[in-house]
């Protein structure tokens, strides 16, 4: 349980994010001094920055979250768990990820079911935490 009357243990609680494709790298690291500065949990970044957060962030207890085919969630399966290795490989402590909603949509629950397992399994294999995300609303508003 967190109490909110303890900065430091909010601090601990909140994945700080910026995910935006224009970032640059003066901008980033603005952003991983932040998570510094307050004590983030993690700092929340696009996958292209993984491996450099990861040695900025190095003698800190801030862990590295990132996205995995956010928010399309249409990449293959397989193509989700390549990229699970490289994340891993990168050295991401963890990241958020939606599963292919159209398998859900179409009733086709056996391979939503096994996609989010074999990634899950993938990340895992690394130490890596998942967070499924269900991205609807994304989808809602391109209709």
């Amino acid at each position: 349980m967190i109490n909110f009357n303890n900065p430091r243990q909010v601090a601990k609680a909140i994945q700080f994010t910026n995910v935006n494709p224009e970032l640059t790298k003066d901008e980033l690291i603005a952003h991983l001094d932040i998570c510094k500065d307050y004590g983030f949990d993690a700092a929340m970044i696009a996958p292209c920055w993984v491996r450099f957060a990861k040695e900025y962030l190095k003698d800190t207890d801030i862990r590295v979250a990132t996205t995995l085919n956010f928010p399309q969630a249409n990449d293959t399966t397989a193509m989700k768990v390549a990229l699970v290795h490289q994340l891993g490989t990168e050295g991401a402590d963890e990241f958020d990820f939606p599963p292919n909603p159209g398998f859900l949509l179409s009733g086709m629950e056996t391979e939503y079911y096994e996609e989010i397992k074999q990634v899950v399994d993938a990340a895992h294999s690394y130490g890596m935490k998942v967070k499924v995300m269900l991205e609807f609303g994304f989808y809602q508003l391109m209709n």
